[in-house]
């Protein structure tokens, strides 16, 4: 039976989320419950991760990020660092042209909005202000929330496997039209851990992987 470490992100959510039958069974398979969250440090590091992480391997972005970093002396880099940065230097360690726009992008939206302004915005301000940056999309965005911000109430229904473990769990058509519809409203009951319950959902399809 999983177990919450004293004063990590379960500590609140736990008896909250075991009211649901298939998030206790999940639980009850684990040792330790999940804390997928990432010290990513700032909004910065954690938008330009994801945004290289993007539409490829977890092998191929390790990759990348490390030579990215690497122009940098192994550091994340500054808004104004990655403004400076030549474009056939940015597409050397593998970005394609696509991404060094989204990159350089990202890099003016934050000369313009400080770390301290995003982090004080709500999760709908914060997700509208983001989504006006070219490349990044929802997903993008609840990954920032999630794993950078540590925002507890996030339902992040671009991912594919979230999804995918809804479906299996809840015995949802993944392909029917109103899936996300029927997704949004059994994720009510999780208010207000819904990303908490997502870390569980990855966590069982980690399981599941194992167990085959």
């Amino acid at each position: 039976m999983a177990h919450s470490i004293p004063g990590d992100l379960y500590s609140d959510s736990e008896a909250h989320l075991r009211k649901d039958p298939v998030l206790a069974g999940i639980m009850d398979q684990l040792d330790v419950l999940p804390d997928r969250r990432q010290v990513h440090g700032s909004i910065a590091r954690g938008l330009l991760s994801a945004i290289i992480g993007q539409q490829i391997s977890l092998q191929a972005a390790t990759s990348i990020k490390a030579r990215f970093t690497d122009i940098y002396d192994g550091d994340w880099p500054t808004a104004e660092q990655v403004l400076a940065t030549d474009t056939e230097t940015l597409r050397a360690v593998g970005l394609s042209r696509s991404k060094v726009d989204y990159v350089r992008s990202i890099a003016e939206y934050l000369l313009e909005h400080s770390e301290e302004e995003l982090r004080g915005l709500p999760d709908d301000e914060l997700e509208a202000s983001l989504l006006q940056v070219r490349g990044v999309g929802p997903w993008t965005v609840h990954m920032l929330m999630m794993f950078t911000l540590h925002r507890t109430d996030v339902l992040p229904l671009g991912d594919l496997v979230i999804r995918q473990m809804i479906a299996h769990h809840y015995g949802l058509d993944l392909k029917a039209k109103t899936f996300k519809k029927q997704a949004r409203a059994l994720a009510e009951a999780w208010r207000p851990y819904r990303s908490h319950a997502c870390f569980l959902l990855w966590a069982s399809y980690r399981l599941m992987k194992e167990q085959k």
